[in-house]
């Protein structure tokens, strides 16, 4: 999962599975937050998607929030 900014405007929120390379979960957002990742990650999961891994370029609160998953 990443997100890339567009300024100050707007940005894109997106998820991959890393065994096929197809994009799972898309979101515009306004800003980055734990509680859009948290929330992003609650979806995929409930979609029965297993997390093999949480890479993130911070955020490091997502450890306390799924601590059964590795974080990178």
């Amino acid at each position: 999962m990443d997100a890339t900014d567009f300024g100050r405007v707007f940005g894109v929120m997106v998820s991959m599975n890393s065994l096929n390379n197809q994009v799972i979960y898309t979101q515009y957002v306004r800003q980055e937050s734990t509680v859009l990742y948290e929330l992003r990650l609650k979806t995929v999961m409930n979609q029965g998607i297993h997390i093999q891994i949480i890479t993130t370029g911070g955020f490091k609160e997502l450890t306390k929030l799924f601590p059964g998953v590795p974080f990178q």
